[in-house]
C-alpha cells in the first residue's frame, strides 16, 4: 500500500519548494504558450514515471529525472529574461539558476550539522547536464537520467495540444499544402513549410525507431504510441482534415486550380 500511494504521488507533491520555484519563474518572466510550467510540470511527472519503470523505483532513477523535468524549461526562462535567442542564454547563467531551484530539495545539505554552508549531492552534475543536453539527438553515451528526461519531453509535446503549439510557434506559415500535405520531399525540421507538415513531422520524428530523436523506453514507447492521444491521433487528424476538403471539392487538389502556397515561404517568426 505504501508503495502504491508513493507511486500516487505527483512529482510537484515530491518536490514541492522546487515546483513552487519553477512555477514562480515562468510567471515573473511572463512565459505563458508552448513552453509554460503546466507544460515543466507533465514532463517532470512523466519523466518519473519513466524512471520508475524502466529502472525500478529503488534506483531513486525516477526522482531525479523528475526535479530534471521540472527544471527542464529553464533556458527559455532566461531567454525571455535576457531577451536573447534559446540557444544564447550564457551557461553559467542557466547553471546558476538550476542549483538555486535546486537548493530547494533534498539534493542540497549542510555540510555539518549546524552549518551554513551547503554542498550538493553527486545526482546534482548528472541532473544538471541532462538539463542542459535534453533537445540533442539520442546516444549511447545518454545516462539513465538524461534517456528519462529526453523520453519524457518527447512524449509531452507529443500530444493533441502539438496541433494548437505548432501553430502558435509558426503562426506565419501556411497552414497546409494541400497538394501535398505532410509528403512535401523540400519539407524538413528547419523548415517545415505549413503547420501540418511540423506536426506530422515532429510526431513522427518522436515515435520511428530509425529518427535520432526516438524515445527508448518502455513506457515512452506505450505512451507515445496511445491510440487515443499519441501518435495515431495525428495519424487520424490528417485523415479528417482530407476528409473535410474532400467534401468541400478540393481534394484531390483540382487540376484547374493554381497552387495554394505561396512561391516563397514567409519565415517563422
Amino acid at each position: 500500500m505504501a508503495e502504491e500511494t508513493a507511486e500516487r504521488r505527483r512529482i510537484w507533491e515530491i518536490f514541492p519548494e522546487l515546483a513552487k520555484a519553477v512555477r514562480k519563474a515562468h510567471e515573473e518572466v511572463g512565459l505563458y504558450g508552448h513552453h509554460d510550467w503546466p507544460h515543466a510540470f507533465r514532463v517532470g511527472d512523466v519523466a518519473r514515471q519513466i524512471g520508475n519503470n524502466e529502472y525500478g523505483r529503488i534506483s531513486f532513477i525516477g526522482a531525479f529525472a523528475g526535479a530534471a523535468g521540472l527544471c527542464h524549461n529553464v533556458d527559455r526562462i532566461l531567454q525571455k529574461k535576457l531577451n536573447v535567442g534559446r540557444h544564447e542564454a550564457p551557461q553559467e547563467e542557466v547553471v546558476k539558476l538550476l542549483k538555486n531551484w535546486l537548493l530547494k530539495t533534498d539534493f542540497c545539505h549542510p555540510s555539518r550539522p549546524g552549518k551554513d554552508d551547503l554542498y550538493f549531492t553527486e545526482e546534482v552534475p548528472t541532473i544538471i547536464n541532462a538539463i542542459l543536453e535534453h533537445d540533442g539527438k539520442d546516444s549511447p553515451n545518454d545516462d539513465q537520467i538524461l534517456i528519462c528526461l529526453k523520453d519524457a519531453d518527447r512524449v509531452v509535446n507529443c500530444r493533441p495540444e502539438l496541433v494548437m503549439r505548432s501553430a502558435q510557434y509558426y503562426h506565419e506559415l501556411p497552414t497546409v499544402d494541400q497538394i501535398n500535405f505532410d509528403e512535401d520531399p523540400t519539407a524538413n525540421y528547419r523548415n517545415p513549410k505549413t503547420v501540418l507538415k511540423d506536426i506530422m513531422m515532429s510526431s513522427k520524428e518522436w515515435g520511428e525507431e530509425n529518427s535520432p530523436f526516438c524515445v527508448r523506453t518502455r513506457l515512452a514507447k506505450k505512451l507515445i504510441w496511445d491510440e487515443k492521444i499519441g501518435i495515431p491521433f495525428f495519424q487520424r487528424y490528417l485523415e479528417l482534415l482530407k476528409k473535410s476538403l474532400e467534401m468541400e471539392g478540393l481534394y484531390p487538389w483540382p487540376s484547374d486550380l493554381p497552387s495554394p502556397m505561396p512561391s516563397e515561404n514567409p519565415s517563422a517568426a
